[in-house]
């Protein structure tokens, strides 16, 4: 489950905006969009949501952060995936802290098919 949630989140597009055509400085300043308002590395006109990453090299609507866990960047379109995605590690974490903690505790009550060796007595016979 966690490779499969791992997957959707890596290869899913997090909300990268297109490019439009290519501006010149003087020509933005003409049409008054303000330069704070303007990506020039992605060469597009930035609303509130949109942010630029710099590792991925994309401007991305409704940024939230660039995970290094999943490579990727969390968006508009796969912030969900992300959040599933925690949540399913999160689950297998708390499993498997209480499976390792029953086994501390109990240890050969708990699980005796791994640690008493298998002998001839504990095989079932054969009737034939």
């Amino acid at each position: 489950m966690i490779v499969l949630t791992f997957c959707s989140v890596h290869f899913s597009d997090p909300g990268k905006v297109k490019c439009d055509e290519q501006r010149s400085w003087l020509e933005l300043t003409e049409n008054k969009i303000y330069l704070n308002d303007y990506c020039p590395y992605c060469q597009i006109q930035k609303t509130v949501t949109i942010k630029h990453c710099h590792l991925c090299n994309i401007c991305v609507d409704g940024f939230d952060h660039h995970c290094n866990w999943i490579d990727n960047c969390v968006g508009r379109n796969n912030v969900n995936r992300f959040f599933f995605f925690v949540l399913v590690v999160l689950t297998n974490l708390i499993y498997s802290y209480y499976i390792g903690l029953l086994v501390f505790l109990y240890g050969d009550t708990f699980l005796p098919s791994l640690t008493r060796p298998v002998s001839q007595s504990n095989l079932p016979v054969d009737p034939y």
